[in-house]
This record gives structure tokens, sequence and C-alpha cells, in this order.
């Protein structure tokens, strides 16, 4: 069973830091040659170092969730896929995100529907309360702060856009060699969240 956590509350969607991470590594630099540049150069320019660090850690797990081939991958992307990618790598690392992506944002894909409502936040994290102790000590704020969280990744990944309370999903164009990829690492869930098939 996933254990889910609300550290979420502090990331951001940190899609140039991702970027410029792929890149030093597509550039023969490896995560202590990275680690050096982000603390002792500062590479990401962040004012403070309890900053830099949350960062930087977030980044790392995320990058080292995808496969080398989707990291090789990256560049060769257009600019929406690059973002989807930066998303998936949040679907692997944090759970809570993954969960919404592949049950709700999934099935209003597959049903059409294309408007999240508040209503099925609600719903979405009144459903892990009732099944996840550690979901169910939470409160409000913390929901609410989550909600944000997962509200500023669909914008940020260009899947949604603001429509009054609602968001308005987006049908993304997934890459015919990231869908691929996908598939071929047992991710096909991550295919049908993304875009329904």
């Amino acid at each position: 069973m996933k254990k889910y956590t609300s550290t979420a509350v502090s990331y951001a969607f940190w899609f140039s830091e991702l970027s410029s991470i792929l890149d030093l590594l597509a550039n023969g630099l490896n995560f202590d040659d990275i680690k050096y540049k982000a603390f002792d150069e500062n590479y990401f320019q962040l004012t403070a170092t309890k900053r830099t660090e949350k960062m930087y850690h977030e980044v790392i797990r995320r990058v080292k969730s995808l496969s080398e081939s989707m990291q090789q991958l990256f560049p060769l992307l257009d600019s929406d896929n690059q973002r989807l990618v930066n998303l998936i790598a949040i679907m692997n690392t944090t759970p809570l995100v993954e969960t919404f992506m592949t049950t709700v944002f999934r099935d209003e894909i597959v049903l059409g529907d294309y408007l999240i409502e508040p209503r099925e936040f609600n719903g979405f994290f009144m459903n892990l309360q009732a099944s996840h102790s550690e979901v169910a000590s939470w409160t409000d704020q913390t929901i609410k702060r989550l909600e944000r969280v997962i509200k500023n990744f669909l914008r940020e990944a260009r899947l949604v856009e603001t429509d009054g309370d609602n968001l308005k999903i987006k049908r993304s164009l997934l890459d015919p060699r990231l869908e691929d990829l996908l598939r071929k690492g047992n991710k096909t869930n991550y295919v049908q969240a993304l875009v329904g098939r």
C-alpha cells in the first residue's frame, strides 16, 4: 500500500532546474559535480542555502527517478513534452500526485469531461483520508495547500488552465517516443492519465 506524505506542500514544479541538471549530466558532469555547482557556485542563484538544499535534493530525486533513456530523450522533445517529463518525474517521486493523476485526472480524460471541479479535489482527499491513516491526520490547511500544489503542477505542465474555481483540461500531445518509453517502462497507467488511452 502506498504511503502518503504532506512534504509536497513545500515543493515547486522546478522545471528549469530539472532541465539544467539534465543538461549538465548530458554534458558529462556527474552528481557530485552538480552538487558542487549548486552549493559552492550557487548555480541556481537561490538566496538561501536552505532553499537550495530543499530544491536540489528533490530535483535530484526526480532526475534519478527517470530512466536513462528518458533522460537522453529529454533534450529532443518540444517544451510541452519536456514539461510532461518533469510531471512524470514528480509522479515517480510523489505518490500523492501520482494517485491524483492516475485516478481523478485520468477519469476526466477518459470520460471526456475535461473539467476538474473543487468537489473532485474534495472527494479525492476524502477518499484518501478514509483509507489511509496518515492522510486522515492532515489538517484542512495542509489539504488546501496540497490542493494548491497539485493545481500548480498541472498548470506548469500546461495540462490545465484556470476556469473560475475549476480547472479546464487541455489535451496534451504526448510525443510517440515518450509514450513508447512509458509503455516499455511499465507506466501504461501514466499514458492513460495523460492522454486517456
